[in-house]
């Protein structure tokens, strides 16, 4: 009898442990492409990134990819929020080999039935593809849209970053938008930006792409700047 429950034990940790590691492994596959962090009182969440090929109207063949991007304000003064892609956007694309075009979504396509439209063929096939109002976003106004705009405490905004690659180049594994603060200091009790020559001030906004890209591509600022 004794001996028999040994071995059940013995059946139920392998299973447990099995269990376990399928576990660890889903959430890191997880974190690799869903991630949050908070910054000074701001919370940045960046979604999973979407995608597929994208064909333009000279026929010229693409992956598109998209992330979209949650800014929440839970300090207790309001903030500015400011989206664009300066000239050094440009110069990485130009000199350091960025061969991926970046860009905003404007707000009238942030939401996923405003981007892909889902059909259902006569055998009964799911098929995922583009809205007309995306596909002509892509044709004529890429690398437009910027984003200005005041935060209320507590209030939310939520943003969609797009990126096309030509189909000849390595798509992007890996993109999500952060707060470069590798200049400033903070009390972790504080809602409001504590640096050692000045207070408060203004945060750089990065988009990194894999390795080594990482892109200007707006700020976050406090009252008084």
């Amino acid at each position: 009898m004794a001996r028999r429950w040994s071995i059940i034990l013995f059946l139920l940790t392998i299973i447990y442990s099995c269990s376990n590691n399928e576990t660890n492994k889903y959430l890191s596959e997880k974190a690799t492409y869903v991630y949050s962090e908070k910054y000074f009182g701001v919370s940045i969440e960046n979604g999973s990134r979407q995608g597929f090929k994208y064909i333009d109207s000279l026929g010229k063949e693409y992956f598109y990819l998209c992330k979209t991007t949650s800014i929440t304000n839970d300090t207790i003064v309001p903030i500015n929020l400011k989206i664009y892609f300066s000239k050094e956007y440009n110069h990485i694309r130009s000199n350091e080999g960025l061969k991926s075009k970046v860009f905003l979504l404007p707000k009238e396509l942030t939401l996923d039935e405003q981007q892909f439209n889902v059909t259902v063929t006569k055998e009964l096939k799911f098929d995922l593809g583009m809205t007309k109002e995306l596909k002509r976003f892509l044709n004529t106004s890429i690398e437009t849209v910027t984003l200005n705009k005041t935060l209320n405490p507590k209030e939310k905004c939520v943003v969609v970053f797009g990126i096309l690659t030509d189909i000849k180049y390595k798509v992007p594994m890996y993109f999500g938008l952060k707060l470069k603060v590798n200049d400033f200091q903070y009390n972790k009790q504080d809602s409001i930006i504590k640096t050692i020559t000045r207070k408060p001030s203004i945060l750089p906004l990065v988009l990194y792409l894999d390795n080594p890209f990482a892109i200007p591509c707006g700020q976050i600022s406090f009252p008084d700047n």
